[in-house]
């Protein structure tokens, strides 16, 4: 292996060297993969930017892939244990609570530490947290899952018989209705009263480790992009960045695919595993939402090992000058005491942050970032709940089809950005007229959703509603004579007159097999089916999609070209932390608020809620025009803002004159002098040959 002559100070560094002349071959355990002494001569064909980039495409993938899981199955997680999409949107974000406490920080000492078994540690924290998440289902007695009533067993008592399948009871015509009076009366000793204080127990236990396992997933996304866009950048030259990055984001954004799509399959898996005589479409239905927690989990695992066996650094020779004179600097910080070091790693950091906040460029893009990704995350995070009310389709359909419309394309689109981004000299001007075409064009499809939508079903139900709401009709009080009819108890049936009802009890439904109701005297075939009728519009629904599928994509040519833009107007020391501090900006703005406001806007499209002891819970049924304006309205006026505010940095670039990001870091060319900044002092080396990555 052929190096240039270095200078005294930095071949001076303790390795075992053998120098001839110009040439000199070095044993350098930094640059062999391994782990301690385990450092075998097969393990060293993988000391490449290529194969680093395979394996860990592979870990990017299932890390990515359980943080967004949760979002397939959030209308499981409220039906089970009662939570409202204002708190549904908050577990989403705790995600970005954990990643918020440390990203900064990561890309701050990403010089310091051996980036590969970094990555390797939070792939563990990912997958030990994904266990943590599925605790809640395994700490409820399966008996509670049961759907059909059963006699008290062999040293069971009536009344625990009664509290485990009274919330799968099916309110028919004629049924007994039991005494609400003392339902939440612990003293009185009532299965009710014992019923409701265990769920809303299960409720706030099952939420703070969701919870937790949330905030502890996004500690280990923390580290991603600081180490990996400062591996990558160190290892090749930087032309190839762009396309080896992305790489990583479009398999990793391929893991939100794969979560929708296989959260698609699990929930079309009853929550216990075991067969069952009732649909999806029932509205006792609970997928197995737990059971990709620890599938992904198990496998992040897994894959931790060998990322934690790639070598401290790459032995690109192109970017070898670079790395000494960054070494240099860090090791002469180990020399000071401690508390000289900390004054001086607080200073530089203090440093840093001022150069980028003043940084017009920079501050323009994260803004923009920022804006645009808090309609991202809010919509994102409640797609799948928004194809279910609005088509009238179960989960399992909605998550596949959002698996293949919007992820994909979000998936494909970065790949292909990275790919245009290597085929394009992304000068500032054109990296930001291309960002104002991406835009445009997803902004025509996003508006394409006011249009694309269903008509509200109306229920058949008197519910005290029918004079106040267009969304309830009376129901005739002959076909109902002698039923008792709960209207808080909400289990819509499809007649086969093609009308909804409120109950089976509503629709006059006396008798029931696994799958229908029979003996209905609202109903003149006298036959009804579980669930909401089809509303006639799945025309739509695929039209939306192909719309949603191509403003996504465009969306996602963007991802790469703003992720250069943003490393690229910042000085080359600052690379790690601008990749930083845009992540902690994007997350705190962004993705961290999405939810919990747009959770809090769905909640108010609700008409009709689940109450326990007085709390409410989740909801029953929502108004699904103003579902869907409220949807788009939110993501229209992000996608708009954000545009304008590209437009206007494309002016400022038009009117400066500016042709490079930065004077003195054009991208270089073999046999071409490079400036490579060190703290104060300027030095200027030949660039070496490059090795085949």
């Amino acid at each position: 292996m052929k190096f240039d002559k270095l200078p005294t100070e930095v071949a001076d560094n303790g390795h075992v060297t053998s120098i001839s002349g110009d040439i000199r071959r070095e044993v350098d355990p930094n640059t062999q993969c391994g782990i301690g002494s385990f450092r075998p001569a097969f393990l060293q064909v993988f000391a490449r930017i290529g194969a680093f980039i395979g394996i860990y495409s592979i870990s990017g993938l299932l890390t990515s892939t359980l943080s967004v899981y949760i979002n397939s199955q959030v209308s499981m997680l409220e039906k089970q244990f009662g939570f409202s999409s204002a708190e549904t949107g908050l577990l989403m974000s705790c995600n970005d609570i954990g990643f918020l406490s440390c990203v900064i920080f990561a890309g701050f000492i990403a010089r310091k530490v051996h980036i590969p078994r970094g990555l390797g540690i939070s792939t563990i924290l990912f997958g030990v947290c994904g266990v943590m998440c599925a605790l809640p289902y395994f700490m409820q007695d399966h008996s509670a899952y049961e759907i059909e009533n059963k006699p008290a067993g062999l040293g069971m008592s009536d009344n625990m018989t009664v509290v485990r399948t009274m919330g799968r009871k099916v309110p028919m015509c004629g049924n007994e209705t039991l005494n609400g009076e003392d339902g939440c009366n612990a003293a009185a000793g009532s299965a009710q009263a014992t019923a409701n204080i265990q769920q809303l127990h299960i409720k706030k236990v099952a939420f703070s480790l969701i919870a937790f396992g949330m905030v502890f997933q996004g500690v280990g996304k923390s580290v991603r992009y600081p180490f990996i866009t400062l591996y990558v950048d160190d290892a090749v030259d930087k032309r190839k960045t762009g396309f080896y990055m992305g790489i990583l984001t479009g398999t990793g954004i391929f893991g939100p695919a794969l979560a929708y799509l296989i959260g698609g399959l699990f929930s079309k898996i009853y929550v216990t595993l075991e067969p069952v005589d009732i649909t999806p479409s029932d509205p006792r239905w609970i997928g197995a939402w737990w059971l990709g927690f620890l599938v992904f989990g198990a496998c992040a695992i897994f894959f931790s090992i060998p990322i934690m066996c790639f070598p401290r650094k790459l032995k690109s020779k192109s970017r070898m000058k670079d790395l000494e004179l960054t070494e240099k600097k860090v090791k002469s910080t180990e020399k000071k005491t401690v508390t000289q070091t900390l004054k001086h790693e607080l200073r530089d950091f203090g440093q840093t942050i001022e150069r980028l906040l003043r940084n017009p460029v920079y501050v323009t893009l994260v803004l923009s970032s920022v804006i645009n990704l808090v309609g991202v995350a809010g919509v994102l995070s409640f797609m799948p709940k928004y194809l279910a009310a609005q088509y009238t389709v179960p989960l399992w359909q909605a998550n596949i089809i959002l698996a293949f419309s919007y992820i994909a394309a979000v998936a494909l689109g970065s790949f292909l950005g990275g790919v245009m981004s290597r085929r394009i000299e992304m000068t500032p001007q054109k990296t930001v007229k291309l960002l104002l075409i991406f835009y445009a064009i997803n902004f025509i499809c996003v508006c394409s959703g006011f249009v694309l939508g269903c008509d509200q079903p109306a229920l058949v139900g008197d519910n005290g509603k029918s004079e106040t709401s267009s969304l309830y009709k009376s129901v005739e009080q002959s076909c109902i004579q002698g039923c008792t009819c709960d209207d808080e108890k909400y289990f819509p049936v499809c007649g086969d007159d093609g009308r909804s009802y409120f109950s089976p009890c509503h629709a006059g439904c006396t008798e029931k097999s696994a799958k229908s109701f029979t003996n209905c005297t609202c109903i003149p075939s006298g036959h009804a089916v579980p669930g909401l009728c089809d509303q006639g519009c799945s025309a739509k629904l695929y039209l939306y999609a192909g719309f949603t599928f191509i403003g996504k994509l465009f969306d996602a040519f963007k991802i790469i070209p703003t992720f250069l833009a943003k490393i690229r107007c910042v000085e080359e020391r600052d690379r790690a932390a601008a990749s930083a501090f845009s992540g902690f900006l994007t997350s705190a703005l962004g993705w961290m608020p999405g939810p919990v406001i747009f959770g809090a806007v769905i909640d108010g499209t609700c008409t009709l809620w689940k109450y326990t002891c007085g709390e409410r819970q989740s909801c029953f049924l929502y108004d699904i025009v103003f579902f869907r304006n409220a949807i788009h309205g939110y993501a229209t006026v992000a996608t708009a803002i954000a545009t304008l505010i590209v437009a206007m940095l494309y002016i400022y670039f038009r009117l400066k004159g500016i042709t490079e990001w930065r004077e003195g870091e054009k991208i270089h060319e073999l046999d071409k002098t490079v400036t490579v900044e060190n703290g104060k002092d300027g030095h200027i080396y030949k660039p070496m040959e490059t090795t085949n990555d």
